[in-house]
């Protein structure tokens, strides 16, 4: 490697919305710095920043997130503008970019969208925005693709275009736990800011659905499920498909799920979601979901991201 490649190296700040499920270990492995958000719950502020792992699972033992949690968003002020400052004044940084959700949650998208603005107006360094037009854990595919690439070098204007080329492949799907606490958080929301709120689906039904988010938009996938393992069965298979077409953009998929990992690790689907990972060379992460996907879809709750091919489901 020449002087001018390794000066060229990690380049670029990365930064992400503290709502991706990506551990806060593996950020820090990847020098990704996490915007943190506020979630207001029994009337207390408690900051996610993702420096502790275990905190979502203490606060799903601590509080009912359906009654007592009524807020989660990113708090704009002066000491987060000092630290996306610093880090993007670090020495070798010649630019920022910000990973975010959906830009369907508009209060949280905005407030980076402005804040970046404002910190590139007050910096000599540009600071710019990635949405990743989905949630969760396909988020946090996208952080982990940026971080491989800014590893090799790759100069801000060409990472971001490749990450605004994988965030039209995206795919965010959830089986939410209580489909009542989503139609809860939508109405919160509104419908305009509201991707999770599916009218067909009824507050008393104790069925499951499971649900894709991709390009910016919901839509439920097929009929209602017995339960939230056969939605799972049913993604498991279709992950499957994608792997034998060749489909599978990239050989990492993210697993979520709204509680403790060994809650779920007996479960026959995951056993092969696991096995089906393994032998086609897939890598599968797995994680406790972000304190985001809890409060806005519920504990309990699962989400597979994965980067694919345009591909149809059979109602």
């Amino acid at each position: 490697m020449t002087v001018l490649e390794q000066s060229q190296k990690h380049t670029t700040a990365l930064f992400v919305d503290s709502s991706c499920d990506v551990p806060g270990e593996i950020l820090k492995r990847h020098n990704v710095q996490v915007i943190p958000s506020v979630l207001t719950i029994k009337g207390q502020n408690i900051i996610d920043d993702k420096n502790d792992d275990l905190k979502a699972l203490d606060l799903m033992r601590r509080y009912d997130f359906k009654s007592q949690a009524t807020a989660y968003r990113i708090q704009s002020d002066e000491n987060l503008f000092r630290q996306l400052s610093n880090r993007l004044n670090t020495q070798g940084t010649v630019a920022g970019l910000v990973i975010t959700a959906t830009r369907l949650q508009a209060e949280n998208y905005h407030t980076v969208n402005e804040l970046s603005h404002r910190v590139t107006q007050q910096s000599n360094r540009r600071l710019q925005m990635v949405g990743s037009r989905t949630l969760y854990s396909a988020e946090g595919l996208l952080v982990l693709y940026a971080a491989r690439l800014n590893a090799k070098g790759l100069a801000p204007v060409q990472l971001r275009k490749k990450l605004v080329q994988l965030s039209n492949h995206l795919y965010c799907y959830t089986i939410p736990k209580n489909l009542g606490y989503v139609r809860k958080r939508g109405k919160e929301r509104g419908e305009k800011t509201a991707p999770w709120a599916i009218a067909a689906l009824s507050d008393a039904t104790r069925m499951s659905a499971l649900v894709q988010f991709h390009q910016d938009q919901t839509r439920r996938i097929g009929n209602l499920q017995n339960s939230q393992r056969s939605a799972l069965a049913l993604l498991v298979e279709k992950l499957r498909e994608l792997i034998a077409s060749k489909a599978l953009l990239i050989p990492q998929v993210i697993f979520s799920y709204g509680g403790s990992l060994t809650d779920v690790a007996d479960w026959p689907e995951m056993q092969e979601l696991s096995s089906l990972c393994r032998e086609q060379d897939v890598q599968l992460i797995q994680t406790t979901m972000s304190i985001g996907g809890l409060y806005h879809i519920g504990p309990g709750s699962i989400t597979l991201g994965m980067a694919a091919r345009a591909h149809n489901w059979e109602s």
